[in-house]
């Protein structure tokens, strides 16, 4: 009894000095777990929120079915007789740092503040244009002009801001489909995104990053996505080919050691023109950025909304993933507001043009770069009629300012000349491999006697003319651009839906087979092909 009475003393003591320590620290919250064997009482400070920062107190149960203060003084009493665990009063009662199981740790995830709330670029207010700039006009109207912001891409820049926030703070490693026709905004608002997030970095408000676009437009083969790629990242480095180019980007992505820890975001535009048979360079840019530790962010960019589903293999499309995006054709009332958001107020422009303008391209294709196009022309053409004399702009003349300004008539004019040309001197102009493109879709044509051909039947017809003439054979690919150039200019017809290239894609010409003869029978080359042709 007397041993029993000198430990409850003693336990006692330890319960009033715990006591006042407790007293004089901060209120720390505290739930008791219990289980069969052991009860674990966690204590959480209210300063702390990581699991991380939790302390807990592991405290043997007692044997006996004696109350649950009884049993912690017991234990608290028996640790105190054991040297090995307590040396002095302090260092029994500081609570020990719970261990964690690494292999049951959920991963937490990256906070991404940004992600929950976008700041979009402020809009600017309408510019005010003089009535007779018309260089400024022309200008603000071009094609290549960057303008201050986005009209009626709010949602998509969002998606794009978040989502590149989100991978740069991630550090790399992800990848994004972005598909719409074109003329859509894709392009614009992806460097739009871009534009903002540098700025970020400037004011060290987001980590620093790389930014890298290629255009399959503008390569010459797909294999040369390569090069540009490496020399976006070393511009001070040598040149080197294609094959070496692969080879260095493999190793660069593949070893983390060898790079710098800083995110690069890579935006290929025009993807739909880097497909081949095999279909490597796609893998390769699909691959990067699931290596482990990749600091690539890849941007894809193509018109074909299903590229993916219709032609990349399942090896490729698995590595696609499933964030995409996807930009509708503009509408009537955007393509007026687009429109506005360029030429300002100043009455350079009638209302009822912009609207009329804005109607007209939405029933044809919605391609805001047209609409732009056909006011740029219609300024260019009133600045000429203003040149010839007051007689040439009288019936352009606008009664609110005394300047003249651009009318119905005069977009209806423009819109008359762009879709309806003088289609023999165009045609004099191609390239000759266009002019050969046009001849081999005539002649493969004429072989069915259907209307359209295909273009694996029309590219083996120009393969054809090439070889008689010593002209070297063209590949795939750029049989494929001659095919993407002669239809924006609307030479040709093209059957939409399927893959750009595809060997079965339905092509038909879009003049007469009499311009064409009359166009091409002045060239040598083509003489001689129509010559043998009507033999």
């Amino acid at each position: 009894m007397g041993n029993k009475a000198s430990k409850l003393k003693a336990s006692a003591k330890q319960d009033t000095a715990l006591q006042n320590r407790r007293r004089n620290a901060p209120t720390p919250v505290a739930r008791t777990v219990k289980t069969a064997k052991k009860e674990v009482r966690v204590v959480l400070d209210e300063a702390v929120e990581s699991d991380e920062d939790c302390f807990v107190e592991n405290v043997e149960s007692s044997d006996d079915s004696s109350s649950g203060s009884e049993a912690e003084s017991e234990s608290e009493s028996s640790s105190s007789e054991d040297s090995e665990h307590s040396e002095d009063e302090e260092n029994h009662n500081t609570p020990r740092k719970r261990k964690r199981d690494p292999s049951k740790t959920t991963p937490k995830k990256r906070a991404t503040p940004r992600a929950l709330k976008v700041n979009l670029p402020k809009r600017k207010q309408a510019r005010v244009i003089a009535t007779d700039d018309y260089a400024q006009m022309r200008d603000l109207l071009h094609v290549s002009h960057v303008p201050d912001d986005l009209p009626c891409r709010d949602s998509q820049f969002e998606q794009v801001y978040t989502f590149l926030t989100s991978a740069i703070e991630k550090g790399g490693g992800e990848c994004i489909y972005i598909s719409g026709v074109p003329g859509t905004g894709k392009t614009a608002t992806v460097r739009q995104v871009v534009k903002t997030l540098k700025e970020q970095v400037e004011e060290e408000s987001l980590p620093k990053f790389t930014f890298i676009d290629i255009n399959g437009m503008k390569l010459t083969d797909p294999n040369q996505a390569y090069c540009a790629i490496w020399e976006g990242l070393f511009p001070k480095w040598p040149k080197v080919s294609a094959k070496h180019a692969c080879d260095l980007l493999q190793d660069f992505f593949r070893k983390p050691a060898q790079r710098e820890a800083v995110p690069i975001v890579l935006m290929v535009d025009e993807l739909d023109l880097l497909v081949t048979t095999k279909q490597t360079v796609i893998y390769n840019l699909f691959n990067w950025p699931r290596l482990a530790d990749s600091p690539l962010i890849m941007i894809a960019i193509a018109n074909t909304m299903d590229l993916p589903e219709r032609v990349f293999s399942h090896k490729i499309n698995s590595r696609v993933g499933g964030t995409r995006l996807g930009f509708n054709a503009y509408t009537n009332a955007e393509l007026v507001e687009i429109i506005e958001s360029r030429v300002g107020t100043g009455g350079l422009i009638n209302q009822d043009a912009v609207v009329f303008c804005a109607k007209k391209v939405a029933g044809m294709s919605g391609d805001a770069r047209r609409a732009l196009d056909i006011c740029r022309k219609a300024i260019e053409s009133l600045e000429e009629k203003k040149n010839i004399g007051p007689e040439a702009v009288k019936a352009y003349m606008n009664p609110l300012t005394g300047y003249p300004h651009v009318t119905i008539q005069l977009i209806r004019d423009v819109i008359n000349d762009l879709f309806n040309p003088t289609v023999v001197p165009f045609i004099r102009n191609c390239s000759l491999h266009q002019q050969m493109f046009l001849l081999a879709i005539r002649k493969a044509m004429r072989k069915t006697g259907e209307l359209d051909a295909s273009f694996g039947d029309i590219a083996d017809e120009h393969r054809a003319y090439c070889q008689p003439l010593s002209i070297k054979l063209p590949d795939t690919h750029l049989l494929q651009r001659i095919c993407m150039h002669l239809y924006s200019t609307r030479l040709i017809l093209m059957e939409t839906g399927g893959k750009f290239g595809d060997p079965f894609q339905r092509i038909k010409l879009n003049v007469s087979e009499n311009d064409l003869v009359v166009a091409l029978k002045e060239d040598p080359y083509m003489k001689r092909i129509l010559d043998r042709e009507n033999r």
